[in-house]
């Protein structure tokens, strides 16, 4: 599985985890031949690497603005309850 278009055009994240939505879809459906699930299974296994890819990518990003505007690394650990520390 490639994570680039016929265009050319790379994969978005959104479509990538968009399209591993619909394999999980089709694969928790339990209508798919073997042989096709296992495809399925595998093309959103590539997908997964290709999300986990561009989302390393985009941490190493963020990591180096905060380093250019404090010019250190405060960089705190992502919170994934997201909300922990704000007040209502």
């Amino acid at each position: 599985m490639s994570s680039k278009r016929s265009k050319g055009k790379e994969m978005s994240i959104e479509e990538a985890m968009a399209e591993i939505e619909s394999i999980i879809k089709e694969l928790e459906n339990g209508q798919l031949p073997l042989e096709k699930a296992i495809e399925a299974f595998s093309k959103g296994m590539d997908l997964t690497e290709f999300c986990r890819k561009k989302l390393d990518e985009v941490q190493a990003k963020v990591q180096k603005i905060i380093y250019r505007s404090n010019k250190s690394w405060d960089v705190e650990p992502f919170n994934e309850g997201g909300n922990e520390g704000l007040e209502e």
